[in-house]
């Protein structure tokens, strides 16, 4: 995913909010869900196993990859899943 279409899923269409930095204050609200999914990328799940259940249809999500959630704007619903992985309580 790229700058622009992280813009778009959390609702900052405009040039402007494409040119911040991620540290911005005024976007870390926003970026938050996305930011509690990449922590499967931890050194415990790694960048290879992430990608892959990124990638794959799971049937926690009817099938489809966490991926295609994500870019329906379905992220929270996914780090909420998330959570449940790193917590021990997926559901």
């Amino acid at each position: 995913m790229n700058a622009i279409e992280i813009g778009r899923l959390i609702g900052r269409n405009n040039k402007a909010a494409h040119g911040k930095t991620p540290d911005a204050q005024s976007l870390q609200e926003a970026l938050q869900p996305l930011a509690d999914i990449a922590m499967l990328r931890s050194p415990n799940f790694g960048d290879e196993d992430f990608r892959r259940w990124l990638n794959e249809p799971n049937e926690h999500m009817k099938n489809r990859a966490p991926i295609a959630w994500v870019r329906k704007a379905r992220f929270v619903d996914v780090a909420g899943w998330v959570n449940g992985i790193i917590t021990g309580q997926p559901t």
